[in-house]
């Protein structure tokens, strides 16, 4: 059995989280309990299971199973439900969300199939049909040789309403060696609603993960280059570029765009010595 409780102290709330894992074979299975009595932002890490959502004044629990198949196949759940610790308005709001993941590995080829289910917003008494989400992700992974990688992604998301959004990623990775790589990736979306919002989790400069929300209609992509001519010195380069032809400027304020396309070059250089 693996434990593990993290506790965290602001001037605006607590933050506990505990964890029980029982590893076995071929079965592995945890539960987490986490209490966030914070009001106005997370003092500690992100909500559970994502990249971009607060915890906020919620308390809940995780249950994360994984379970070996034969031919290199693995089978993960991950369910659990939360609420807030005060209540809102007359009826405390329920949110419950349920990730289904099937992978497939192979010697050239990996296969990963996603579900996930979010219910968010829902009364005690009354459920509302507005907050239901739901995604579906195939993804699969190609090595033809040792250096090359390729590939891509369909993800699909619905409400219990007629609309849905759908998004399609190709990416291309080769590696000359350790130290030298090039990666490109383009990724083409039409989701029409916020509530059908996607994320997508991109490489950034050495030591960097960026998620992007995907919204709306059009594309994006983005190429990274590693170089490191000696071992003491890299180079890295990142260009970007975001397209949405149904807009005419994008953001506001100090990040407004004027125009409907938005571009960055980024560089980093490190030097040991």
């Amino acid at each position: 059995m693996i434990t593990s409780l993290e506790t965290a102290i602001a001037p605006v709330g607590t933050a506990v989280l505990g964890t029980l894992v029982f590893p076995s074979h071929p079965l592995n299975y945890g539960i987490s309990a986490f209490h966030y009595t914070n009001r106005y932002f997370a003092p500690h890490g992100k909500q559970m299971g994502s990249f971009s959502d607060s915890p906020m004044n919620r308390h809940g629990v995780e249950l994360l199973t994984g379970l070996r198949l034969p031919g290199r196949m693995k089978l993960s759940l991950r369910a659990g439900a939360s609420a807030p610790i005060k209540a809102a308005a007359d009826f405390p709001l329920i949110s419950r969300r349920t990730d289904i993941l099937l992978q497939k590995s192979g010697k050239k080829i990996d296969v990963i199939f996603r579900y996930s289910a979010r219910f968010s917003g829902e009364s005690a008494l009354i459920r509302s049909e507005l907050h239901k989400r739901y995604r579906w992700r195939a993804e699969w992974r190609y090595r033809p040789e040792k250096a090359l990688q390729v590939r891509q992604r369909v993800e699909y998301s619905r409400t219990i309403g007629k609309q849905f959004g759908i998004s399609l990623m190709h990416e291309f990775r080769y590696s000359f060696n350790k130290r030298n790589r090039i990666q490109f990736r383009y990724t083409h979306f039409d989701i029409p609603d916020f509530q059908l919002r996607q994320y997508e989790v991109e490489t950034g400069l050495p030591g960097e993960l960026e998620s992007r929300l995907l919204n709306g209609r059009g594309y994006k992509w983005f190429f990274l280059i590693t170089v490191s001519p000696v071992k003491q010195l890299s180079f890295a380069l990142k260009y970007r570029s975001e397209y949405y032809p149904d807009m005419e400027n994008l953001g506001s304020g100090n990040d407004l765009v004027l125009g409907n396309a938005r571009r960055y070059l980024r560089a980093y250089m490190r030097l040991e010595f």
